[in-house]
């Protein structure tokens, strides 16, 4: 299995980052009890405690500051997904579990992995796929895939269409998190 293979057993990862967009990110970011990481000086990302990522109070502080969370459609996804700052390995959808959409979904991954960036017949036959699952399931609940880091350790990240971006280690993969933040609507 490769790293950061959307098969096998699933951990709970270390960050998980709401990605927020506006001009007054960087403020919102002094005044946010848990923490965050500052992507640019349009995004941040905020870091979930389980006390504040639900609800009212980010959606209070948002509010306060003008700001939105990010979100990814079916276009945004497959932009991260094909990402040169990572390797594209599973993308996932909230429903669906029949033979049918195995089959489909299987193939999916298999075409997934290293070598997808050099390779245009299967960026292509990817594009097909996930249009074809997506007709079916609707826009996928995330994408995952890993980076590597210094040293040439990989890291499993998960980008979900909720905006927020999960990941184990600092530091934290900023060069990626742009990319993401410019990706999002």
């Amino acid at each position: 299995m490769s790293p950061g293979s959307s098969r096998g057993a699933r951990k709970r990862v270390n960050y998980r980052l709401q990605l927020v967009l506006g001009s007054e990110a960087p403020f919102l970011l002094e005044d946010w009890p848990a923490g965050g990481v500052e992507i640019s000086d349009r995004a941040v990302g905020l870091f979930l405690d389980g006390v504040h990522e639900r609800g009212s109070a980010l959606d209070e502080a948002l509010a306060g500051y003008g700001l939105v969370r990010a979100s990814f459609g079916l276009k945004e996804l497959l932009r991260i997904g094909f990402s040169t700052e990572w390797t594209w390995t599973g993308i996932r959808w909230a429903k669906g579990d029949n033979q049918v959409e195995a089959g489909l979904l299987g193939r999916l991954h298999r075409t997934l992995g290293p070598g997808l960036h050099e390779d245009r017949q299967r960026q292509i036959l990817l594009l097909k796929q996930v249009q074809a699952a997506s007709k079916r399931l609707g826009d996928p609940s995330l994408v995952e895939g890993f980076i590597v880091r210094p040293g040439a350790r990989t890291e499993r990240v998960l980008v979900y269409a909720s905006g927020i971006v999960a990941y184990d280690r600092t530091p934290h993969p900023l060069s990626f998190l742009r990319e993401i933040a410019q990706s999002a609507r």
